[in-house]
């Protein structure tokens, strides 16, 4: 903005307009930038299947910013990928203990219960995290999966129909 004005009061030529329109690398890193760098080369690395890597950038992301909720049920997501459900279960315990209907918190712990066989426990949190869920396909996944492994498949059917719908974006 100041390049354009300075270019309208006659200050700047066009040539040295776009000079300083050029895109440069800013070398002012803000904690809030930082802290989405790493979660965002986090997620990058655990879908190239690198989770030692992922978790080291979600640490540094916690470090800049330790109340971050999101950093620490990113932590614990992966920490269920790995099978370290006890720290997953702490780590979103932590987010339920401040924000007890956080959805993404409600969903972690379901999936928590669903791969620790309390299947009741998971059904029941996950079906309050349907509500107001902006993204619930994961959620009707895990319900279809209890509702298979309980027997119901008619139920099964209807939740896994819905998570792909959601998936799709599908009316």
């Amino acid at each position: 903005l100041d390049a354009y004005i300075k270019h309208t009061l006659g200050e700047l030529s066009d040539e040295e307009l776009q000079e300083q329109l050029a895109a440069s690398v800013s070398n002012r890193k803000t904690p809030k930038s930082q802290v989405s760098a790493h979660r965002a080369l986090a997620h990058s690395m655990r879908l190239k299947g690198m989770p030692d890597i992922a978790r080291e950038e979600l640490l540094k992301a916690r470090e800049l910013n330790p109340e971050n909720y999101e950093i620490i049920l990113d932590l614990a997501d992966l920490d269920i990928w790995l099978g370290n459900l006890e720290y997953a279960d702490e780590l979103v315990n932590l987010v339920l203990k401040s924000q007890p209907n956080h959805r993404r918190a409600q969903l972690v712990k379901g999936i928590v219960y669903f791969q620790n066989d309390r299947l009741d426990d998971a059904e029941a949190i996950l079906i309050d995290a349907l509500k107001l869920n902006p993204n619930p396909e994961r959620v009707h996944y895990y319900l279809a999966q209890i509702c298979e492994r309980n027997g119901r498949l008619k139920e099964a059917i209807v939740h896994y129909k819905e998570a792909l719908r959601r998936f799709l974006h599908e009316q």
